[in-house]
């Protein structure tokens, strides 16, 4: 999945190396601990390798983990995202909510709903209930996701500091603009062939190829649901939506915010 993820171009990585990518099947469950190990293991590497390692992304949840060292009081379940992921093929996030009574901000962004599940499993006579409803046994719900032990993640995590932490925005028009530009990037150079090429490895059904941006509006233009302009006009809308809620996220945690001037301005430290 590289030009739906926006992934650096192999000329780039061999400048910079880069860790992180490429580990994964698509649709493989993922959660806030998976990346803490492996974000750990990316600053080994880096360490070990003489560089200064910098993490670079967007997804608040997994940055402010990995910098303010969540406790994350619920483990991943991935016997129960997987079964959660195959009645989304018949019922929608919000359905699913619904059904199991959870409380969700956006009922309609299924991993939220997947994960708001996990956490309902936390309680055993919820656990078994939710369970049952996902096709599953109460025993499913004991055994899911035992091997996952936080603690040693925990552990490890403590002996890392955050050196500093800096939220590039270049203001809402600038934002704007490259939003348009990279979405008519990806269309115009492939991935409608990157969603038709998982379909046939058979990814078809994955969460990620069916839900996320720009995935999904290309899936519905290979489907004919979607005329090329309207795939693209839905992924610019659904991309400005993230990014609004992106800059809520990073400006609520206090992080400090630069736009391009006034970082080259600074002397290169954050």
């Amino acid at each position: 999945m590289n030009i739906g993820t926006g992934k650096p171009p192999p000329a780039d990585t061999e400048i910079v190396p880069h860790y992180g990518l490429d580990l994964l099947e698509p649709g493989s469950p993922f959660s806030a601990y998976q990346f803490l190990t492996l974000a750990l293991e990316g600053l080994a590497f880096a360490c070990k390798a003489g560089r200064e390692p910098w993490v670079c992304g967007g997804t608040g949840l997994y940055i402010r983990a990995l910098v303010e060292k969540l406790p994350l009081g619920a483990r991943p379940r991935p016997g129960l995202r997987s079964a959660l992921g195959k009645r989304l093929e018949q019922v929608t996030s919000a359905e699913i909510a619904q059904a199991l009574d959870l409380k969700v901000k956006d009922p309609h962004n299924p991993a939220r709903v997947i994960r708001a599940a996990e956490k309902a499993c936390r309680e055993e006579t919820r656990a078994s209930a939710i369970y049952q409803w996902a096709g599953l046994t109460p025993g499913d719900a004991t055994r899911d996701g035992q091997d996952d032990d936080v603690g040693p993640v925990l552990s490890s995590l403590r002996g890392w500091e955050c050196a500093g932490i800096a939220v590039l925005d270049p203001g809402k028009a600038a934002l704007d603009q490259r939003i348009i530009d990279r979405v008519g990037y990806m269309y115009e150079n492939g991935l409608v062939e990157e969603v038709q090429n998982l379909r046939k490895l058979g990814y078809g059904t994955a969460l990620t190829v069916k839900t996320a941006i720009g995935y999904k509006e290309a899936g519905l233009l290979l489907d004919g649901k979607f005329s090329k302009q309207e795939a693209l006009q839905r992924t610019i809308i659904r991309t400005r939506q993230y990014a609004r809620r992106q800059r809520i996220y990073f400006r609520g945690r206090g992080w400090p915010v630069f736009n391009e001037e006034q970082l080259s301005a600074r002397d290169g430290t954050i």
